[in-house]
């Protein structure tokens, strides 16, 4: 058991460096994943057009461990926002027991006039002058200025709810500039300085399938068994949020989280 501690942050701290071993953790292993080539491209020509088309050849489930280690993560991270309105709850009322007080995250609300409503119960009994209006200011409801809290609620319910979060691969990016180089160097008889250039696709192809299309080269091209191909592990829920790369997704809720934090540490 940890030693008694007046520091009304020391919770927090503790909740903040949990989240941060899950995030670790997910990136590992979302690394090690990416790295046992999980994915295949091939290239045929188009014999009516005579081009080149590279699809996916071969896509390997992404492993529930992952999905597993993010609904964690969004747990962690809901924790310590919940945690801060507790806090915040015993700074202006010691004596109560602060279990119906809860950071207000709205599910429904539409408005600010109905995230308001919403979420008066959820800080009652907080500083009613000046925090509880900071905290609302803070608009963590659909469309809202902390939209982003929004979608990490809802993803948190889902993962507590169903069984996990959807998450899947995706098209990252495609080495266009790799590829234009060894173009022209055929084009001009001799070798050219490799120069790499990522660009992201229009469409992220989320959840990537065998046979989806990747790139259509020119008529006649030949086909470049050197062209790269980038991806990742993505988000998968359309009702929350549009296709997003996971362990960015996480990071960014992560830091908007101690945003937060921070912002309001100065009521404690």
């Amino acid at each position: 058991m940890s030693a008694p501690t007046n520091d009304p942050l020391a919770g927090i701290r503790s909740k903040i460096k949990w989240a941060k071993k899950h995030v670790a953790d997910l990136n590992s292993t979302i690394r090690d994943f990416l790295d046992a080539r999980p994915y295949e491209v091939g290239a045929n020509r188009d014999p009516n057009t005579r081009k080149p088309v590279y699809k996916v050849t071969n896509v390997k489930d992404v492993p529930c461990d992952i999905s597993h280690l993010a609904g964690d993560t969004f747990s962690s991270l809901i924790s310590i926002l919940d945690h801060l309105a507790f806090r915040l709850y015993k700074k202006h009322s010691p004596t109560g027991d602060g279990r119906s007080v809860y950071f207000p995250i709205s599910r429904k609300a539409k408005t600010t006039a109905e995230y308001v409503t919403s979420c008066e119960g959820k800080v009652q009994g907080i500083e009613p002058t000046v925090v509880v209006p900071d905290l609302l200011s803070v608009e963590a409801y659909q469309g809202g200025k902390g939209h982003n809290l929004w979608v990490l609620n809802e993803l948190n319910n889902l993962s507590k709810h169903r069984e996990l979060v959807t998450v899947g691969s995706q098209f990252r990016s495609m080495d266009i500039g790799g590829h234009l180089i060894r173009s022209m160097a055929k084009m001009l008889g001799g070798a050219l300085p490799e120069i790499s250039a990522f660009f992201r696709p229009a469409d992220p192809l989320c959840p990537l399938k065998i046979g989806d299309e990747l790139f259509i080269d020119l008529p006649d091209a030949e086909v470049d068994p050197q062209l790269k191909f980038a991806f990742e592990v993505a988000i998968h829920e359309p009702q929350i949020t549009k296709p997003q790369p996971l362990i960015e997704t996480v990071h960014q809720l992560a830091g908007v989280v101690e945003s937060i934090v921070n912002r309001f540490a100065k009521y404690l």
